[in-house]
């Protein structure tokens, strides 16, 4: 008997329970259990936009001791990594579409080489500004991996064999074939740009006579490593940004390469900033060169920029 009552009286507190809970979601308090708040979501007339193209992470091994990068790693980032092939190797990019002009099918593209240590937030972030000055951008990574390499030691011994001319080339050449393949790049209207080793690499492709608009390098070394078995006729406009406080600005260095250019009638251009040190677009690089001899300047920074902008517009017509 005594059992039963205790089950008569468990039952009576379980159903005012459910009452009350249920008269206060119909009173205006909408704390209910779960499978109503989903209704609720579902028959909501207020919709929760996400962007259409995310980041996707590509987990590769690191090189060394160094870190993965991938482009879920920065946080203000829009475009997506996409995976594309060097023969059998597999590499990773950073693609934004432009962020305007949506009646133009095929757009300009812009393809960005990174520095010494590989892609970083820094090379995505330049691809989000051109993507936000109506081109494509694509961010390459040159190493297997998708990897940015911390130690100096290692970035080094990875980018040294990259004086391989034909690494060089087959590598540039491969991320050229992907922008080329998408149905959203106008084939005819392709652009590279390089920051210290990703500036070598855009001046060597067009010594070696890509058929593309231009290039542009960012302090960088004007000396080629390549043999001139592999120049051909120049077809790319150049331009060239330096700092002032570098070696690559040096007058016999600058006085070389203009009279090559010269006597390959290019379009090309060298613009030194007096007062900038090597790195100078970065502002990781900080302000103080008494450690490494780099240090970013951002008046030199924007002002290249700005005529980047202008040299886009120059040779796209747009």
């Amino acid at each position: 008997m005594t059992n039963k009552i205790y089950i008569l009286l468990f039952a009576a507190i379980f159903a005012n329970l459910v009452f009350l809970n249920y008269t206060n979601y119909f009173s205006g308090n909408k704390a209910v259990p779960s499978a109503t708040n989903t209704a609720a979501i579902q028959n909501s007339s207020s919709e929760v936009t996400l962007p259409s193209v995310m980041p996707k992470a590509v987990e590769e091994p690191v090189i060394g001791d160094d870190q993965v990068f991938t482009a879920t790693s920065a946080t203000e980032t829009r475009g997506e990594t996409v995976l594309y092939k060097d023969g059998d190797v597999t590499l990773s990019g950073y693609w934004v579409p432009a962020n305007c002009n949506p009646g133009d099918k095929k757009k300009p593209t812009v393809i960005i080489i990174h520095q010494w240590r590989g892609m970083r937030q820094f090379e995505m972030g330049r691809a989000d500004a051109i993507s936000d000055s109506c081109y494509n951008a694509f961010a390459l990574s040159m190493y297997p991996g998708n990897v940015f390499i911390s130690s100096r030691a290692e970035a080094e011994r990875e980018s040294k064999k990259f004086h391989d001319a034909d690494l060089r080339l087959s590598r540039i050449k491969a991320a050229v074939d992907y922008v080329k393949s998408r149905d959203d790049v106008d084939p005819a209207n392709i652009a590279m740009i390089g920051y210290t080793f990703g500036g070598s690499m855009v001046l060597s492709y067009a010594r070696h006579g890509a058929d593309i608009k231009g290039v542009v390098a960012f302090h960088s070394s004007l000396r080629e490593t390549m043999d001139p078995s592999y120049y051909n006729d120049i077809k790319a406009a150049i331009r060239v940004f330096e700092g002032g406080k570098t070696r690559f600005a040096e007058k016999d260095a600058v006085d070389k390469f203009k009279q090559e250019m010269a006597e390959k009638n290019v379009d090309a251009q060298v613009v030194i900033y007096p007062d900038a040190y090597y790195n100078f677009t970065d502002p990781a690089a900080g302000e103080n060169p008494s450690d490494d001899g780099e240090a970013y300047s951002r008046e030199a920074a924007e002002k290249s920029w700005a005529a980047t902008l202008e040299f886009f517009k120059q040779i796209f017509g747009k």
